[in-house]
């Protein structure tokens, strides 16, 4: 009973972080009631927590979960005092969503082999859900970014899948939502995808020589697209065009490359980089506050350092990016197998995409990476 009880456990936080992606078609049919959906399934899948957790929580856990609330509150709070607009109780939303209810979910979780097993199935589904999405010009997922971030988790997981538990006719979709990531999601998306090439195909091969064969040959890989970028790229155009859809991804890296990197999306983050440092002259040790930035220029800063200088100030800044530093390395030092991949696969979901894109409180596995480090930490050093 005690094994099939923890199991629930990682059943409904594998579920529900990965639920943001798959709920989305329904949301997005009965986008009038979705709120309400929303709710529904909290409560839902909270109800079925507590009961099979006996309605006992880990109390080391919980109470970290409460400092990490009435901490990040406090901030929220003094520029809801001091600097208050109209974006705080937006980003203040995605907070407790994102954040605080996953951390709620995690708080029981102790079999991470089961709680690996269970995000690799649910974020493959969701990925499935997808595929055919593009075609349809992103009606569920809204557009190319949010396609990018939507399958990215299920190409990770296909790669899992494919490799780590020796399931191999999952290959043909994991070349699927690589392909798909490429000419039909977002740059950030097409830089983690690599990423996590990458790092899976040096982590999982067991003995050294094949470690070194696998490694080179990756970088020979690496190395011939590099010179016949262009070529590969006109390719994939070809495909997108014959299928009949506008790949903005694909259009956008060739134009990239033909003008030597003087591309409009770059000049665009380039002039939002520009009056970030702008700003940055005036408001180094406090910052603008949470949404001062946007409030003032329409846009976030689409980058992750920059986005928490502009936020928090420069003293505060270095605070959390230490503390995401030490979160980092002890990542890597994880003993647990199942969860160094399931921590590992979570930080290439953010890590990259947030250097040219989104904010921070917007990405889930950010909070999820976080999350992980604060619960688990007896796990972590090897």
């Amino acid at each position: 009973m005690k094994v099939r009880k923890n199991s629930l456990i990682e059943l409904i936080a594998a579920f529900y972080v990965n639920s943001f992606v798959i709920l989305k078609p329904i949301l997005t049919k009965y986008s009038y009631i979705s709120i309400y959906l929303l709710m529904a399934e909290v409560f839902l899948l909270l109800m079925i927590y507590v009961i099979n957790s006996d309605f006992k929580l880990n109390l080391v856990n919980t109470e970290k979960m409460f400092i990490f609330f009435v901490l990040v509150s406090g901030v929220f709070l003094l520029d809801f005092v001091f600097r208050k607009n109209s974006i705080i109780f937006k980003y203040y939303h995605y907070f407790l969503i994102y954040a605080v209810l996953t951390a709620i979910f995690f708080i029981n979780v102790k079999n991470f082999e089961k709680l690996l097993r269970y995000w690799t199935i649910f974020a493959i589904i969701g990925g499935c859900i997808y595929i055919l999405d593009p075609l349809y010009s992103y009606r569920v997922s809204g557009g190319y970014m949010e396609f990018g971030s939507a399958v990215l988790p299920a190409f990770l997981a296909s790669i899992i899948g494919c490799f780590y538990y020796k399931i191999k006719y999952i290959l043909p979709i994991t070349a699927v939502f690589l392909l798909e990531i490429v000419i039909y999601g977002n740059k950030g998306a097409t830089f983690s995808a690599i990423g996590a090439i990458i790092f899976f195909t040096i982590y999982l091969t067991k003995n050294k020589r094949g470690h070194l064969k696998r490694t080179c040959l990756l970088l020979f890989s690496i190395i011939i697209a590099f010179f016949l970028k262009y070529q590969i790229l006109k390719i994939l155009i070809k495909i997108a065009n014959y299928i009949g859809i506008r790949s903005y991804a694909l259009i956008g890296l060739e134009e990239s490359i033909s003008l030597g990197g003087k591309l409009d999306s770059y000049s665009v983050r380039n002039g939002i980089w520009g009056n970030v440092i702008l700003e940055l002259k005036h408001n180094l040790f406090l910052g603008m506050g949470i949404g001062g930035f946007e409030k003032t220029y329409g846009n976030y800063a689409h980058n992750f350092i920059l986005d928490i200088l502009i936020t928090h100030g420069i003293l505060l800044s270095i605070i959390i990016l230490v503390i995401i530093f030490i979160f980092i390395r002890n990542t890597i030092n994880i003993k647990n197998k199942d969860l160094f991949i399931f921590a590992m696969s979570i930080l290439l979901l953010w890590s990259l995409p947030m250097l040219f894109s989104f904010t921070y409180w917007t990405v889930s596995s950010f909070w999820i990476f976080l999350i992980i480090n604060m619960y688990i930490n007896k796990y972590m050093v090897r």
